[in-house]
Protein backbone atom coordinates (compact mmCIF):
# COMPACT_ATOMS: atom_id res chain seq x y z
CA UNK A 1 0.00 0.00 0.00
CA UNK A 2 2.78 2.40 0.91
CA UNK A 3 4.58 1.69 -2.35
CA UNK A 4 1.39 2.40 -4.28
CA UNK A 5 1.00 5.71 -2.48
CA UNK A 6 4.55 6.68 -3.33
CA UNK A 7 3.98 5.87 -7.00
CA UNK A 8 0.75 7.90 -7.10
CA UNK A 9 2.45 10.78 -5.27
CA UNK A 10 5.32 10.72 -7.77
CA UNK A 11 2.91 10.76 -10.73
CA UNK A 12 0.98 13.62 -9.14
CA UNK A 13 4.16 15.62 -8.52
CA UNK A 14 5.48 15.20 -12.06
CA UNK A 15 2.08 15.99 -13.57
CA UNK A 16 1.53 19.02 -11.37
CA UNK A 17 4.91 20.60 -12.10
CA UNK A 18 4.59 19.95 -15.82
CA UNK A 19 1.10 21.42 -15.87
CA UNK A 20 2.21 24.50 -13.95
CA UNK A 21 5.23 24.90 -16.20
CA UNK A 22 3.04 24.72 -19.29
CA UNK A 23 0.65 27.36 -17.99
CA UNK A 24 3.53 29.66 -17.11
CA UNK A 25 5.55 29.29 -20.30
CA UNK A 26 2.93 28.41 -22.90
CA UNK A 27 3.12 31.92 -24.41
CA UNK A 28 6.74 31.21 -25.41
CA UNK A 29 5.71 28.20 -27.50
CA UNK A 30 2.71 30.06 -28.95
CA UNK A 31 4.91 32.95 -30.06
CA UNK A 32 7.38 30.55 -31.61
CA UNK A 33 4.63 28.96 -33.74
CA UNK A 34 3.12 32.36 -34.50
CA UNK A 35 6.38 33.65 -35.99
CA UNK A 36 6.60 30.79 -38.53
CA UNK A 37 4.07 32.49 -40.85
CA UNK A 38 3.97 35.97 -39.34
CA UNK A 39 4.79 37.42 -42.79
CA UNK A 40 2.46 35.05 -44.62
CA UNK A 41 3.15 32.24 -47.12
CA UNK A 42 4.60 33.18 -50.50
CA UNK A 43 2.72 31.45 -53.30
CA UNK A 44 2.22 31.33 -57.06
CA UNK A 45 -1.50 30.72 -56.69
CA UNK A 46 -3.12 33.55 -58.66
CA UNK A 47 -6.65 33.74 -57.25
CA UNK A 48 -8.66 32.98 -54.13
CA UNK A 49 -10.83 30.57 -56.16
CA UNK A 50 -7.80 28.45 -57.05
CA UNK A 51 -6.56 28.64 -53.44
CA UNK A 52 -9.90 27.35 -52.19
CA UNK A 53 -9.87 24.55 -54.78
CA UNK A 54 -6.33 23.51 -53.81
CA UNK A 55 -7.33 23.38 -50.14
CA UNK A 56 -10.35 21.23 -51.00
CA UNK A 57 -8.28 18.82 -53.08
CA UNK A 58 -5.25 18.45 -50.82
CA UNK A 59 -5.14 15.49 -48.46
CA UNK A 60 -5.23 17.37 -45.16
CA UNK A 61 -7.06 15.63 -42.33
CA UNK A 62 -7.40 18.91 -40.43
CA UNK A 63 -9.67 20.58 -43.01
CA UNK A 64 -13.36 20.10 -42.31
CA UNK A 65 -14.86 22.79 -44.58
CA UNK A 66 -13.67 25.51 -46.98
CA UNK A 67 -15.78 28.50 -48.01
CA UNK A 68 -15.87 32.26 -48.51
CA UNK A 69 -16.89 34.30 -45.50
CA UNK A 70 -18.84 37.56 -45.59
CA UNK A 71 -15.62 39.57 -45.97
CA UNK A 72 -14.73 37.61 -49.11
CA UNK A 73 -11.81 35.78 -47.50
CA UNK A 74 -11.19 32.06 -47.78
CA UNK A 75 -12.21 30.50 -44.48
CA UNK A 76 -11.11 27.03 -43.41
CA UNK A 77 -12.96 25.20 -40.66
CA UNK A 78 -10.48 23.10 -38.71
CA UNK A 79 -10.58 21.01 -35.56
CA UNK A 80 -9.60 23.88 -33.27
CA UNK A 81 -11.30 26.82 -34.98
CA UNK A 82 -11.83 28.82 -38.14
CA UNK A 83 -8.81 30.05 -40.07
CA UNK A 84 -9.23 33.13 -42.31
CA UNK A 85 -6.86 33.35 -45.29
CA UNK A 86 -6.40 36.38 -47.54
CA UNK A 87 -4.49 36.07 -50.86
CA UNK A 88 -2.86 39.35 -51.82
CA UNK A 89 0.19 40.13 -54.00
CA UNK A 90 1.33 36.50 -54.11
CA UNK A 91 1.23 36.07 -50.34
CA UNK A 92 -1.31 34.15 -48.30
CA UNK A 93 -1.87 36.15 -45.13
CA UNK A 94 -3.52 34.75 -42.05
CA UNK A 95 -6.03 37.03 -40.41
CA UNK A 96 -5.61 36.34 -36.69
CA UNK A 97 -7.16 37.74 -33.57
CA UNK A 98 -5.25 37.99 -30.32
CA UNK A 99 -7.58 35.49 -28.69
CA UNK A 100 -7.02 32.95 -31.46
CA UNK A 101 -3.31 33.27 -31.98
CA UNK A 102 -1.71 34.46 -28.77
CA UNK A 103 -3.27 32.02 -26.32
CA UNK A 104 -4.48 28.95 -28.21
CA UNK A 105 -1.44 26.82 -28.96
CA UNK A 106 -3.47 24.12 -30.69
CA UNK A 107 -5.12 26.71 -32.93
CA UNK A 108 -1.82 28.20 -34.09
CA UNK A 109 -0.25 24.75 -34.69
CA UNK A 110 -3.26 23.71 -36.77
CA UNK A 111 -3.14 26.95 -38.76
CA UNK A 112 0.56 26.48 -39.51
CA UNK A 113 -0.10 22.88 -40.54
CA UNK A 114 -2.75 23.99 -43.08
CA UNK A 115 -0.27 26.46 -44.58
CA UNK A 116 2.37 23.69 -44.65
CA UNK A 117 -0.03 21.45 -46.57
CA UNK A 118 -0.72 24.28 -49.05
CA UNK A 119 3.03 24.86 -49.56
CA UNK A 120 3.63 21.11 -50.03
CA UNK A 121 0.69 20.83 -52.43
CA UNK A 122 2.12 23.63 -54.52
CA UNK A 123 5.69 22.29 -54.41
CA UNK A 124 6.01 18.56 -53.75
CA UNK A 125 9.81 18.76 -53.61
CA UNK A 126 9.84 20.75 -50.37
CA UNK A 127 11.90 18.85 -47.74
CA UNK A 128 9.04 18.83 -45.27
CA UNK A 129 6.37 16.42 -44.10
CA UNK A 130 3.39 18.48 -42.84
CA UNK A 131 1.83 15.55 -41.03
CA UNK A 132 5.01 14.63 -39.11
CA UNK A 133 5.67 18.27 -38.26
CA UNK A 134 2.13 18.68 -36.91
CA UNK A 135 2.26 15.53 -34.78
CA UNK A 136 5.58 16.57 -33.30
CA UNK A 137 4.27 20.02 -32.40
CA UNK A 138 1.17 18.52 -30.78
CA UNK A 139 3.15 16.33 -28.39
CA UNK A 140 3.35 19.22 -25.97
CA UNK A 141 -0.43 19.47 -25.74
CA UNK A 142 -0.78 15.72 -25.29
CA UNK A 143 1.68 15.89 -22.43
CA UNK A 144 -0.30 18.78 -21.01
CA UNK A 145 -3.50 16.74 -21.21
CA UNK A 146 -1.74 13.83 -19.54
CA UNK A 147 -0.46 16.14 -16.82
CA UNK A 148 -3.99 17.35 -16.11
CA UNK A 149 -5.23 13.78 -15.88
CA UNK A 150 -2.26 12.88 -13.69
CA UNK A 151 -2.79 15.90 -11.44
CA UNK A 152 -6.51 15.52 -10.82
CA UNK A 153 -6.39 11.73 -10.96
CA UNK A 154 -3.50 11.78 -8.51
CA UNK A 155 -5.43 14.03 -6.13
CA UNK A 156 -8.40 11.67 -6.25
CA UNK A 157 -6.29 8.54 -5.76
CA UNK A 158 -4.27 10.09 -2.96
CA UNK A 159 -7.45 11.03 -1.11
CA UNK A 160 -8.79 7.50 -1.56
CA UNK A 161 -5.49 5.83 -0.61
CA UNK A 162 -4.97 7.97 2.46
CA UNK A 163 -8.48 7.17 3.63
CA UNK A 164 -7.59 3.46 3.51
CA UNK A 165 -5.61 2.38 6.59
CA UNK A 166 -2.03 1.69 5.51
CA UNK A 167 -0.70 -0.11 8.53
CA UNK A 168 1.94 2.57 8.99
CA UNK A 169 0.98 2.82 12.64
CA UNK A 170 1.77 -0.87 13.08
CA UNK A 171 5.10 -0.54 11.27
CA UNK A 172 6.02 2.37 13.52
CA UNK A 173 4.87 0.41 16.57
CA UNK A 174 7.17 -2.50 15.69
CA UNK A 175 10.09 -0.26 14.73
CA UNK A 176 9.68 1.64 17.99
CA UNK A 177 9.44 -1.49 20.13
CA UNK A 178 12.37 -3.08 21.93
CA UNK A 179 13.03 -6.57 23.34
CA UNK A 180 13.19 -6.71 27.13
CA UNK A 181 16.86 -7.74 27.09
CA UNK A 182 17.78 -4.73 24.96
CA UNK A 183 15.33 -2.08 26.19
CA UNK A 184 17.56 0.73 24.97
CA UNK A 185 17.61 -0.53 21.35
CA UNK A 186 14.52 -0.54 19.13
CA UNK A 187 13.85 -3.04 16.38
CA UNK A 188 13.96 -0.20 13.87
CA UNK A 189 17.40 0.93 15.01
CA UNK A 190 18.89 -2.55 15.15
CA UNK A 191 17.43 -3.83 11.87
CA UNK A 192 18.06 -0.69 9.82
CA UNK A 193 21.64 -0.62 11.11
CA UNK A 194 22.39 -4.31 10.55
CA UNK A 195 20.80 -4.93 7.16
CA UNK A 196 21.31 -3.37 3.76
CA UNK A 197 18.21 -2.40 1.75
CA UNK A 198 15.90 -2.60 4.79
CA UNK A 199 12.22 -2.64 3.86
CA UNK A 200 9.23 -2.61 6.22
CA UNK A 201 5.76 -3.56 4.99
CA UNK A 202 2.34 -4.22 6.46
CA UNK A 203 -0.34 -6.62 5.28
CA UNK A 204 -3.17 -8.78 6.54
CA UNK A 205 -2.80 -12.53 6.26
CA UNK A 206 -5.42 -14.82 4.79
CA UNK A 207 -6.53 -15.55 8.35
CA UNK A 208 -6.99 -11.80 8.94
CA UNK A 209 -3.92 -11.45 11.17
CA UNK A 210 -2.06 -8.14 11.11
CA UNK A 211 1.50 -8.72 9.96
CA UNK A 212 4.46 -6.36 9.79
CA UNK A 213 7.08 -7.87 7.51
CA UNK A 214 10.74 -6.89 7.31
CA UNK A 215 13.08 -7.67 4.42
CA UNK A 216 16.81 -7.01 4.45
CA UNK A 217 20.16 -8.31 3.23
CA UNK A 218 23.19 -9.40 5.22
CA UNK A 219 26.18 -11.67 4.80
CA UNK A 220 25.40 -15.36 5.20
CA UNK A 221 28.67 -17.27 5.32
CA UNK A 222 30.59 -16.00 2.31
CA UNK A 223 27.60 -14.72 0.35
CA UNK A 224 24.80 -12.23 0.69
CA UNK A 225 21.44 -13.56 1.83
CA UNK A 226 17.94 -12.13 2.05
CA UNK A 227 16.20 -12.41 5.39
CA UNK A 228 12.51 -11.99 6.12
CA UNK A 229 11.08 -11.46 9.61
CA UNK A 230 7.37 -11.35 10.39
CA UNK A 231 5.92 -9.58 13.42
CA UNK A 232 2.37 -10.47 14.42
CA UNK A 233 0.25 -7.69 15.91
CA UNK A 234 -1.80 -8.87 18.89
CA UNK A 235 -5.57 -8.45 19.02
CA UNK A 236 -5.20 -5.52 21.40
CA UNK A 237 -3.29 -3.66 18.64
CA UNK A 238 -0.78 -2.57 21.27
CA UNK A 239 1.65 -5.48 21.49
CA UNK A 240 3.39 -7.74 19.00
CA UNK A 241 5.57 -10.82 18.76
CA UNK A 242 8.29 -11.98 16.37
CA UNK A 243 7.03 -15.26 14.94
CA UNK A 244 8.69 -16.04 11.62
CA UNK A 245 12.06 -15.95 9.89
CA UNK A 246 13.19 -17.20 6.52
CA UNK A 247 16.59 -17.03 4.87
CA UNK A 248 16.54 -16.91 1.08
CA UNK A 249 13.00 -18.26 1.19
CA UNK A 250 13.79 -21.16 3.55
CA UNK A 251 11.75 -20.95 6.77
CA UNK A 252 13.77 -21.32 9.98
CA UNK A 253 12.83 -22.68 13.38
CA UNK A 254 12.33 -20.47 16.41
CA UNK A 255 15.76 -21.20 17.85
CA UNK A 256 17.48 -19.98 14.70
CA UNK A 257 15.31 -16.89 14.82
CA UNK A 258 16.32 -16.28 18.43
CA UNK A 259 20.00 -16.63 17.55
CA UNK A 260 19.57 -14.24 14.64
CA UNK A 261 17.83 -11.62 16.77
CA UNK A 262 20.44 -11.92 19.47
CA UNK A 263 23.22 -11.40 16.93
CA UNK A 264 21.46 -8.40 15.35
CA UNK A 265 20.96 -6.60 18.66
CA UNK A 266 24.37 -7.48 20.09
CA UNK A 267 25.97 -6.23 16.86
CA UNK A 268 24.20 -2.89 17.27
CA UNK A 269 25.27 -2.78 20.91
CA UNK A 270 28.91 -3.39 20.07
CA UNK A 271 29.04 -1.03 17.08
CA UNK A 272 27.56 1.80 19.15
CA UNK A 273 29.72 1.21 22.23
CA UNK A 274 26.80 0.21 24.43
CA UNK A 275 26.99 -2.07 27.48
CA UNK A 276 24.98 -5.27 27.39
CA UNK A 277 22.04 -5.49 29.72
CA UNK A 278 23.35 -8.93 30.73
CA UNK A 279 27.10 -9.41 30.36
CA UNK A 280 26.95 -13.07 31.26
CA UNK A 281 24.38 -14.05 28.64
CA UNK A 282 22.79 -12.43 25.62
CA UNK A 283 19.00 -12.78 25.83
CA UNK A 284 16.35 -11.96 23.27
CA UNK A 285 12.70 -11.63 24.19
CA UNK A 286 10.74 -13.15 21.33
CA UNK A 287 7.45 -11.94 22.74
CA UNK A 288 6.00 -15.47 22.87
CA UNK A 289 4.23 -16.23 26.15
CA UNK A 290 6.45 -13.63 27.86
CA UNK A 291 9.33 -16.15 27.75
CA UNK A 292 12.94 -15.17 27.09
CA UNK A 293 15.31 -17.30 25.07
CA UNK A 294 18.53 -17.79 27.05
CA UNK A 295 21.57 -18.61 24.95
CA UNK A 296 25.18 -17.53 24.84
CA UNK A 297 26.18 -16.46 21.32
CA UNK A 298 29.39 -14.48 21.07
CA UNK A 299 29.77 -14.58 17.28
CA UNK A 300 29.58 -11.16 15.71
CA UNK A 301 28.30 -12.29 12.35
CA UNK A 302 24.79 -13.67 12.37
CA UNK A 303 25.62 -15.88 9.38
CA UNK A 304 27.94 -17.99 11.55
CA UNK A 305 25.06 -18.86 13.85
CA UNK A 306 22.84 -19.74 10.92
CA UNK A 307 25.51 -21.98 9.44
CA UNK A 308 25.99 -23.83 12.74
CA UNK A 309 22.26 -24.42 13.02
CA UNK A 310 21.98 -25.58 9.42
CA UNK A 311 24.75 -28.12 9.93
CA UNK A 312 22.51 -29.87 12.44
CA UNK A 313 20.14 -30.83 9.62
CA UNK A 314 22.41 -33.68 8.46
CA UNK A 315 23.31 -35.21 11.80
CA UNK A 316 21.61 -34.13 14.99
CA UNK A 317 23.49 -36.34 17.41
CA UNK A 318 27.23 -35.91 17.42
CA UNK A 319 27.50 -36.52 21.17
CA UNK A 320 26.00 -39.34 23.13
CA UNK A 321 25.37 -40.30 26.74
CA UNK A 322 25.51 -43.93 27.78
CA UNK A 323 23.41 -45.39 30.57
CA UNK A 324 24.14 -48.95 31.72
CA UNK A 325 21.63 -51.24 33.44
CA UNK A 326 22.34 -54.57 35.11
CA UNK A 327 20.54 -57.79 34.20
CA UNK A 328 18.48 -56.34 31.34
CA UNK A 329 16.40 -58.80 29.34
CA UNK A 330 16.30 -57.13 25.92
CA UNK A 331 13.54 -59.52 24.87
CA UNK A 332 11.29 -58.44 27.74
CA UNK A 333 12.04 -54.80 28.43
CA UNK A 334 10.52 -52.83 31.30
CA UNK A 335 10.24 -49.41 29.69
CA UNK A 336 9.01 -47.73 32.88
CA UNK A 337 12.09 -48.90 34.74
CA UNK A 338 14.46 -47.88 31.94
CA UNK A 339 12.95 -44.60 30.74
CA UNK A 340 10.94 -43.13 33.62
CA UNK A 341 13.89 -41.33 35.22
CA UNK A 342 14.48 -39.31 32.03
CA UNK A 343 10.83 -38.32 31.79
CA UNK A 344 10.58 -37.40 35.47
CA UNK A 345 13.76 -35.32 35.29
CA UNK A 346 12.46 -33.23 32.38
CA UNK A 347 8.98 -32.95 33.88
CA UNK A 348 10.55 -31.55 37.05
CA UNK A 349 12.61 -29.08 35.03
CA UNK A 350 9.72 -28.09 32.73
CA UNK A 351 6.56 -28.79 34.78
CA UNK A 352 3.55 -29.05 32.50
CA UNK A 353 5.72 -28.50 29.43
CA UNK A 354 7.12 -31.98 28.89
CA UNK A 355 5.67 -34.72 26.67
CA UNK A 356 6.98 -38.08 25.56
CA UNK A 357 6.28 -40.83 23.04
CA UNK A 358 7.28 -44.48 22.88
CA UNK A 359 7.96 -45.87 19.42
CA UNK A 360 10.44 -48.18 17.69
CA UNK A 361 12.00 -45.59 15.38
CA UNK A 362 14.90 -47.68 14.06
CA UNK A 363 12.92 -50.90 13.69
CA UNK A 364 15.16 -53.00 15.94
CA UNK A 365 12.23 -54.34 17.98
CA UNK A 366 13.00 -52.12 20.99
CA UNK A 367 10.95 -48.98 21.55
CA UNK A 368 12.73 -45.66 21.71
CA UNK A 369 11.79 -42.75 23.96
CA UNK A 370 11.10 -39.47 22.16
CA UNK A 371 11.14 -36.74 24.79
CA UNK A 372 10.00 -33.16 24.02
CA UNK A 373 10.22 -30.24 26.42
CA UNK A 374 10.46 -26.46 26.59
CA UNK A 375 8.65 -23.33 27.66
CA UNK A 376 7.99 -21.80 24.25
CA UNK A 377 8.82 -22.10 20.57
CA UNK A 378 12.17 -20.47 21.20
CA UNK A 379 13.66 -23.11 23.50
CA UNK A 380 11.68 -26.24 22.65
CA UNK A 381 13.91 -29.31 22.36
CA UNK A 382 13.53 -32.97 21.44
CA UNK A 383 15.81 -35.82 22.47
CA UNK A 384 15.72 -39.55 21.71
CA UNK A 385 16.76 -42.34 24.07
CA UNK A 386 17.38 -45.74 22.47
CA UNK A 387 18.25 -49.18 23.85
CA UNK A 388 20.95 -51.24 22.15
CA UNK A 389 21.21 -55.03 21.90
CA UNK A 390 23.06 -55.16 25.23
CA UNK A 391 20.41 -53.23 27.12
CA UNK A 392 22.45 -50.02 27.35
CA UNK A 393 20.67 -46.72 26.78
CA UNK A 394 22.20 -43.95 24.70
CA UNK A 395 20.77 -40.53 23.96
CA UNK A 396 21.06 -38.25 20.98
CA UNK A 397 21.88 -34.58 21.17
CA UNK A 398 18.79 -32.35 21.38
CA UNK A 399 17.22 -31.10 18.18
CA UNK A 400 15.05 -28.02 18.22
CA UNK A 401 11.49 -27.22 17.22
CA UNK A 402 7.88 -28.02 17.99
CA UNK A 403 6.75 -30.81 15.70
CA UNK A 404 3.88 -33.18 15.16
CA UNK A 405 5.18 -36.72 14.70
CA UNK A 406 3.67 -39.40 12.45
CA UNK A 407 4.75 -42.88 11.40
CA UNK A 408 6.45 -42.53 8.00
CA UNK A 409 4.23 -43.68 5.16
CA UNK A 410 6.87 -46.15 3.99
CA UNK A 411 7.62 -47.34 7.53
CA UNK A 412 11.11 -45.85 7.55
CA UNK A 413 11.30 -43.76 10.72
CA UNK A 414 8.99 -40.89 11.57
CA UNK A 415 7.69 -37.82 9.79
CA UNK A 416 8.16 -34.63 11.76
CA UNK A 417 5.77 -31.92 10.61
CA UNK A 418 6.33 -28.23 11.17
CA UNK A 419 3.60 -25.82 10.11
CA UNK A 420 3.45 -22.08 10.60
CA UNK A 421 1.51 -19.26 8.92
CA UNK A 422 0.75 -21.19 5.77
CA UNK A 423 4.26 -22.68 5.43
CA UNK A 424 4.73 -26.42 5.87
CA UNK A 425 7.93 -28.43 6.29
CA UNK A 426 8.02 -32.21 6.55
CA UNK A 427 11.20 -34.09 7.45
CA UNK A 428 12.00 -37.76 7.89
CA UNK A 429 13.46 -38.56 11.31
CA UNK A 430 15.51 -41.76 11.58
CA UNK A 431 18.01 -43.33 13.97
CA UNK A 432 21.30 -44.49 12.52
CA UNK A 433 23.09 -46.32 15.30
CA UNK A 434 22.98 -43.80 18.11
CA UNK A 435 22.55 -40.75 15.92
CA UNK A 436 19.31 -39.06 14.97
CA UNK A 437 19.17 -37.83 11.38
CA UNK A 438 16.74 -35.51 9.61
CA UNK A 439 16.00 -35.46 5.90
CA UNK A 440 13.91 -32.63 4.44
CA UNK A 441 11.16 -34.18 2.31
CA UNK A 442 9.38 -31.00 1.27
CA UNK A 443 8.86 -27.40 2.18
CA UNK A 444 5.98 -25.51 0.66
CA UNK A 445 3.43 -22.77 1.10
CA UNK A 446 -0.09 -24.12 1.54
CA UNK A 447 -1.97 -20.89 2.30
CA UNK A 448 -5.29 -21.77 3.90
CA UNK A 449 -4.80 -25.48 3.25
CA UNK A 450 -4.45 -28.16 5.91
CA UNK A 451 -1.03 -29.11 7.23
CA UNK A 452 0.17 -32.64 6.55
CA UNK A 453 -1.18 -35.49 8.64
CA UNK A 454 -1.72 -39.23 8.15
CA UNK A 455 -3.62 -42.00 9.89
CA UNK A 456 -0.74 -42.97 12.17
CA UNK A 457 0.12 -40.12 14.53
CA UNK A 458 2.55 -40.99 17.29
CA UNK A 459 0.79 -41.32 20.63
CA UNK A 460 2.19 -39.06 23.31
CA UNK A 461 1.58 -38.40 27.00
CA UNK A 462 2.34 -35.64 29.46
CA UNK A 463 5.48 -36.03 31.51
CA UNK A 464 3.38 -36.27 34.66
CA UNK A 465 1.64 -39.39 33.30
CA UNK A 466 3.97 -42.39 33.05
CA UNK A 467 1.28 -44.86 32.03
CA UNK A 468 2.48 -44.88 28.42
CA UNK A 469 5.69 -46.54 29.64
CA UNK A 470 3.76 -49.56 30.84
CA UNK A 471 3.24 -50.92 27.32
Amino acid sequence: METLREIVLWIFGVSFFYGCGWELFRWIFVNKRFKEYADGLKTNIPTSEELMQIIRNMNCFLVKQVYYNEQGNVEVQGKYGKHRLNLEDGIIHVIRSKEDSRRNYNYVVEENAILDYIAKEENHTLPMNPFTKYKKAMRLTKLHTASLIGTFGGIFLLVVLYLIPSGNEYIEMVKGGAPSSYPQITYGEAFDDYFSDPDWQYFKSSSDRKVVEFHGKCMYGDKEAKLCFQFIIADDNETFSVEYLDIDGESQNMLTMGIALDSIFSSYEESHGMISSDDAEQNVDLGVDDTILNADHSDENVSDDFTDQTMQEDSLAQDENQYEFDDVDVNNLDYREMYSSFVVEMENEYPGNCTYSLYDINGDGRKDLLLSYGTCNADYENIIYTIDENGAISSTSPFYGIYSFYVAEDGNGLYEVYGYMGVEEVRRLTLQGNQAEEELLWSREIGDGEYYENDNPIEYAQGSDLSLLDE
